[in-house]
């Protein structure tokens, strides 16, 4: 917009007047305008914000109008490509409850009967009611851990056979080694080793081995040694026993004997022991002193008598078939000789 002034005078006066009434009403007219602009996208903005809320009603109300059975819908084959997202999960019209869904063979989605999982429990081979239930065999490779009890035949019924075979060799086909628990309620608890190895039960700190029947303990293997009615052996073999007899040793052979022998021993014929209803002291093969079944002490006596190397110790020898000799060495150290006659 271009003012143009006259020159002179009143007119000057009066041109000047309708110029600013001019740039007076144009300025009224544009902040009219402004006015009305902003008016329009206020309305505009509240316009599209009750337009997004409607929708979102809509949406919320459609969506629970909606039959989920209604949402998809395939019949046949039917080919899917690239990633597809469901707002809702699937439902199948065919398969098995609680069936793991898995891709068979021809890459088909289905179910199995012999597989259910229900949002907790895996069931193999039956419904599960444990978190892990295996119905049949199975087959486990490399390193499983366990962080608590394994029970073996607790589902089964009536009487019948338990088992845990442990496979070491390509040798025995059926176990290397097997814990067995024969049917009944009653029956045997067994240890089978095959092979020539050792079947060893090693404590590799210094806890003791116990055994025990009826709940009460009988026998007890320590560092120690082994104690029969005590469970604080003091000896290699330790028997507190509550009757008179201690124990029995029984031999198939026509004499049956105890070895004793300490460091310093060096033949395997010192013994004692029995012969029939005999007891028989041996020495270097040799029987030495023999107490028989009427209580009669008989002693084997040398033709050579013996050397006496020590105090108050005495020995006997024959001398001929009606002569004794008796030596007798005494606390001072003297061997002192005796011989009787028999008539």
């Amino acid at each position: 917009m271009a003012i143009y002034r006259g020159a002179g005078g009143a007119g000057d006066a009066t041109n000047d007047a309708t110029s600013q009434a001019i740039i007076a009403s144009e300025a009224a007219v544009a902040a009219a305008n402004s006015a009305t602009e902003a008016a329009a996208s206020a309305a505009s903005a509240s316009t599209s914000a009750t337009n997004a809320a409607n929708s979102a009603t809509e949406a919320a109300g459609y969506a629970l109008s909606i039959n989920p059975e209604d949402l998809v819908h395939i019949s046949g084959i039917e080919t899917i490509l690239g990633l597809k997202t469901f707002a809702l999960n699937p439902i199948l019209s065919g398969g098995t409850a609680n069936g793991v869904a898995y891709l068979n063979g021809s890459k088909a989605l289905t179910t199995s009967s012999s597989l259910y999982f229900d949002g907790t429990n895996l069931g193999i081979g039956r419904v599960p009611s444990a978190q892990l239930d295996v119905n049949g065999s199975a087959n486990l490779r490399g390193v499983v851990s366990l962080g608590g009890s394994v029970e073996l035949g607790s589902f089964g019924t009536g009487d019948r056979n338990a088992t845990l075979d442990f496979h070491s060799d390509d040798t025995y086909t059926d176990y290397s080694f097997r814990i067995w628990s024969t049917p009944g309620a009653n029956g045997d608890r067994r240890f089978y080793s095959r092979g020539t190895g050792g079947l060893s039960f090693i404590n590799e700190e210094a806890g003791p081995y116990r055994w025990s029947i009826s709940n009460t303990e009988q026998m007890r293997l320590t560092s120690t040694g082994l104690g029969i009615g005590t469970s604080s052996p003091s000896f290699k073999l330790d028997v507190n026993a509550t009757g008179n007899i201690l124990g029995r040793f029984k031999g198939s052979g026509t004499l049956s004997a105890l070895y004793l022998a300490d460091a310093n021993t060096t033949t395997d014929t010192l013994y004692i022991g029995t012969v029939g209803n005999d007891f028989r002291v041996i020495t270097n093969s040799s029987e030495r002193v023999r107490i028989d079944s009427s209580g009669n002490l008989i002693q084997t006596v040398n033709t050579t008598p013996a050397t006496l190397s020590a105090n108050q110790t005495m020995t006997a020898s024959i001398v001929n078939n009606s002569t004794l000799k008796f030596s007798v060495r005494g606390s001072d150290g003297v061997t002192r000789a005796a011989t009787l006659v028999l008539v």
